[in-house]
């Protein structure tokens, strides 16, 4: 029935409640109409609605307990619609007849969260409330007719969240088939959320953007036109969501933007008195963490660089930041070519001499001059280095030893060089320098059997850590036990190895490696925190025909590229920084050989490959990747799974000291 409009604004001005109520786009509509329009039902195991409101009228569940928000160092108010005349806030929207708030509440949580995170109050981030609703609340059963949580709408965005023009919103019960399928070529993700409670939510609204407001909503809500709302009279009607976007301590109110139109309330916002209705007690509020634009399909055509090549490619940075890549020339010199400023056009190429009889291995010294090593004609080590920081380089100076294979270089916490190669029987081999920038120790044996090439990243403290395949194909390690210390023995980590190794940190400071599976599919496995005990194998999919390379883009999220059985170049991704994969996607060409990686001054990544004239291409990120949020929280992992092993014996390990 219609609500009495007058009835209610004479109990609001006895009782003193200090808010206007008024006609407004729900006062008309019928009870069901109106209760269609919340939707906001409480997860599994928590208290129903019918039991909160019972402890708010009792006082068991009591009010938030008032802290200035100055006693925690915030603004005694803060509204995210008037930042020093700045709105962070995007428009009201209306959920019409179907019970889908949390969809609504939850991308106005998002969709201002990036605007604060990059700082840019007039960014386009209308996100897919339909997408959210209708693909990923419908995956869990969800429907206009029995609403949703906000914590599960949260953690559903990890995946991905199309913006509206990939799915614009209508009222009514969908199946998903209305999703554009290429929703992913622009998209906002997040890494996950968090609850806060307390004065905490003022700390977040003033440097992190809004949280959900879930609370009960009562007859006399509806007629809500401004003022703060205190619940004077009326039935229960239902739960629902809304997005917190400011508050004010001299008024003690949360300031709310609602998903009802602007025809209702103030313009669609409204403010609600601090503990009221259980908007900031009973469930949640949670925020968004490491919310961010992700832009795929924004690669550059392939371009050539010119040259012939004989070897693998190697990719490094200069202390400016330039990239620099390195080759074997058919004459089987050192050949280079760079980046004539950051981010810039290339140079031609130039001959830095030598005899080599491998691929080229570079890491930077301490104090950012390029070095590069190379096994010579002698099967040594051999090496040399920009004398200054982007400058010009050395002669060639032996390192002495007898390598049988490619040289893997790492930097130690200290910034010292420290140089790995198989040696004659076949163990691992490494010589490192005395001092940062300084000369060389002699080389020493840290034993095992080795079956492929050295790959060493560095742990979050800054130990680093080397991989090989050992001889039973299974995926070895050992790692220094203490930053620039000694090493601990061989550990086998299984799996079946038909590929060198690569490895990537991820935005948290983990490791994670990177093979070719006996199915050709690639395979991974984690740090399960940083620097610490690793997670099982689990498949990433594909048919590989090369090695994989691993680059991070600026948001964090580790980046893997193969080599297709059609030859092209294929790539997927972390869908979210620490979190989830992408499906494949082709970036096309014809190469033949292994891609490699690097990052431009700006973060965007560079892939270069041979072509089938034997000259290097490369293609690139043409945009750079939004900034994530200022907070961030680790993700889970997928699940890991079983390995398939290809084992020369099922005795004792063939990698062993």
């Amino acid at each position: 029935m219609a609500i009495d409009v007058k009835g209610l604004a004479k109990a609001i001005a006895t009782q003193g409640a200090g808010w206007q109520a008024g006609a407004t786009s729900m006062t008309a509509l019928s009870d069901a109409e109106r209760q269609a329009r919340l939707g906001f039902v409480p997860p599994p195991g928590a208290p129903s609605l019918g039991q909160i409101d019972q402890e708010l009228r009792s006082g068991v569940r009591s009010q938030s307990p008032f802290v200035a928000a100055a006693a925690i160092g915030a603004p005694p108010s803060h509204d995210l619609r008037n930042v020093g005349g700045r709105n962070y806030v995007t428009p009201v929207r209306d959920q019409g007849g179907c019970g889908s708030c949390v969809a609504f509440g939850t991308c106005a949580v998002i969709e201002s969260t990036v605007r604060v995170a990059s700082n840019n109050p007039g960014l386009d981030v209308n996100l897919s409330e339909a997408q959210l609703f209708y693909c990923y609340g419908r995956s869990q059963g969800r429907n206009c007719a029995n609403g949703w949580w906000p914590d599960a709408a949260l953690d559903a965005c990890k995946q991905g969240l199309a913006f509206d023009a990939s799915y614009p919103y209508s009222a009514g019960d969908q199946n998903c088939s209305n999703l554009n399928a290429n929703w992913k070529s622009r998209y906002v993700t997040i890494t996950g959320r968090q609850a806060v409670s307390g004065a905490a939510i003022k700390e977040w609204i003033s440097t992190r953007g809004p949280v959900t407001g879930c609370f009960l909503v009562y007859d006399d809500f509806f007629a809500y036109r401004t003022g703060v709302y205190r619940h004077v009279s009326g039935a229960l009607a239902g739960g629902h969501c809304v997005a917190i976007v400011g508050y004010d301590d001299t008024q003690s109110c949360w300031i709310c933007k609602n998903s009802w139109g602007t025809a209702w309330g103030d313009g669609g916002f409204f403010r609600i008195g601090y503990g009221e209705c259980g908007i900031d007690t009973s469930y949640g509020p949670y925020g968004a963490v490491g919310a961010g634009i992700v832009e795929q399909g924004a690669w550059s055509s392939w371009a050539s660089e010119g040259g012939v090549l004989n070897s693998q490619i190697t990719a490094a940075n200069n202390a400016n930041g330039r990239l620099e890549v390195f080759v074997r020339g058919t004459d089987n010199a050192l050949w280079h070519k760079w980046q004539v400023a950051p981010n810039g056009s290339w140079s031609g190429w130039a001959s830095q001499g030598g005899v080599l009889t491998a691929n080229v291995a570079a890491g930077r010294n301490a104090d950012g001059r390029l070095e590069v090593f190379v096994r010579g004609t002698d099967n040594a080590m051999w090496h040399k280095w920009q004398v200054a920081p982007n400058s010009g380089w050395s002669g060639w100076a032996s390192a002495g030893g007898v390598l049988t294979s490619n040289i893997a270089v790492g930097s130690n916490a200290n910034g010292r060089l420290e140089a790995f190669a198989r040696g004659t029987d076949n163990a691992l081999w490494h010589k490192w320098q005395l001092a940062p920038n300084g000369s060389w120790s002699g080389w020493a044996s840290l034993g095992g059997v080795l079956a492929s090439q050295i790959c060493v990243g560095r742990n979050a403290d800054g130990r680093l850590e080397a991989f090989v395949r050992g001889t039973d194909n299974a995926l070895w390690h050992n790692w220094q036990v203490a930053s620039n210390g000694t090493w601990s023995g061989w550990a086998s980590m299984a799996g079946g190895l038909t590929s060198n190794i690569a490895i990537g940190r991820n935005g948290d400071g983990r490791l994670e490696v990177f093979v070719r599976g006996t199915d050709n599919a690639l395979w991974h496995k984690w740090q399960v925190a940083p620097s610490g005990s690793w997670s099982g194998w689990a498949s990433l999919g594909g048919v590989l025909t090369s090695d994989i390379a691993v680059g991070r883009s600026p948001t964090g999220r580790l980046e893997a590229f193969v080599r297709g059985t059609d030859n092209a170049l294929w790539h997927k991704w972390q869908l979210a920084p620490n979190s989830g994969w992408s499906g494949w996607e082709s970036l096309g060409g014809v190469i033949t050989s292994n891609p490699v990686v690097g990052s431009n001054a700006d973060g965007r990544l560079e892939v270069f490959a041979r072509g089938t004239d034997g000259a290097l291409w490369h293609k690139w990120q043409s945009r750079v990747f939004a900034a994530p949020a200022v907070a961030r929280e680790t993700a889970t992992e997928p699940a890991a799974e079983t390995m398939p092993e290809r084992r020369a014996t099922a005795a004792e390990p063939a990698l062993a000291d």
